[in-house]
């Protein structure tokens, strides 16, 4: 089933000025799904708990961010030289339990703990991370908002036609702004 951060339930519960024409919770959900995927893109990540893998290529620092945070556990880490003939080499996990602001924040730092004294992420390799990332439960935020972009995708059915263009940003996009810009994800 396609993510979906806000149910039909929540929509009729946080949205004001619901529209008048009656939708059935399976349309609603059809729309949220919709506004789901316009929050994960305004902010650039998924916020559902669930395993990821990440591959990239190291930049010779010593932390990576990675896509999807809070990282709760790292399952694999694995470092393919390349080359010709590569070789895979994987690294013990307990090396990337970082701090919990680390995780958090989704950095994943090498300590340099085992026996390699590798302490960065080499700019030659590509590493394969595979690790638990997301929220337990969705931030009550990210849920309010998603319920507001679905009211702004159904606006055309009990606001009317527009025949001007607005000369100002419609006040629910302002407050989908509000929430959502705190948890956005930057990369640096």
């Amino acid at each position: 089933m396609p993510r979906q951060y806000a149910t039909a339930a929540q929509y009729r519960d946080l949205v004001t000025g619901a529209p008048t024409r009656q939708y059935t919770d399976a349309q609603l959900d059809n729309y949220l799904q919709i506004a789901t995927v316009n929050v994960e893109q305004f902010c650039e990540r998924i916020f559902e708990q669930g395993t990821y893998t990440e591959v990239f290529v190291g930049d010779g620092r010593d932390s990576h961010l990675v896509y999807q945070y809070p990282v709760i556990s790292v399952t694999s880490v694995d470092q393919d030289t390349i080359a010709i003939s590569p070789v895979t080499v994987s690294y013990a996990v307990t090396r990337f339990m970082n701090t919990t602001q680390d995780l958090e924040s989704g950095r994943l730092r090498m300590d340099g703990l085992d026996t390699s004294g590798i302490t960065v992420w080499a700019a030659d390799q590509k590493y394969t991370v595979v690790y638990e990332g997301g929220f337990v439960a969705v931030p009550p935020a990210v849920v309010h908002a998603t319920a507001l972009w679905c009211a702004e995708l159904l606006r055309p059915d009990y606001a009317g036609p527009r025949t001007d263009s607005p000369d100002i940003i419609p006040m629910t996009t302002e407050q989908i702004l509000e929430l959502l810009e705190p948890i956005r994800r930057r990369r640096v």
